[in-house]
């Protein structure tokens, strides 16, 4: 499995390009706890989007997915004071299909089917 990090100034498009070309898309998000403790907050849903916003005068930047069936309210989850964004390819194919982002408040493991081309972050 390769692993490629997304630099920080890259955060915010690489969530424009997943709202923009990867909204619908179905997504599965797991929560890994300072703890230990790995708990499903979304489980095969549409995508609708995620964005990254960087406080410069408040405490914590933030990443916030929403996924959810277009005709109800979307699930929203934050990522609070977000430090490292990993890509990762599944099995056998060339597309970036786990997205890892490490956090304060925990690791994001976010699986996207259809995954990220590689060329969608040039």
């Amino acid at each position: 499995m390769k692993t490629r990090a997304v630099s920080r100034p890259q955060w915010p498009q690489l969530c424009q390009r997943l709202t923009q070309n990867h909204h619908g898309s179905m997504v599965r998000l797991e929560v890994l706890e300072s703890n230990g403790t790995k708990h499903s907050v979304a489980e095969d849903v549409p995508l609708q989007s995620i964005s990254f916003a960087e406080r410069r005068n408040e405490c914590s930047d933030e990443i916030v997915i929403e996924a959810g069936l277009p005709d109800e309210r979307p699930m929203q989850h934050r990522v609070v004071e977000p430090f490292e964004i990993r890509l990762k390819d599944g099995s056998n194919n060339d597309r970036f299909n786990h997205i890892e982002i490490l956090a304060e408040s925990g690791t994001v493991e976010m699986t996207l089917n259809p995954g990220l081309l590689p060329n969608e972050l040039d």
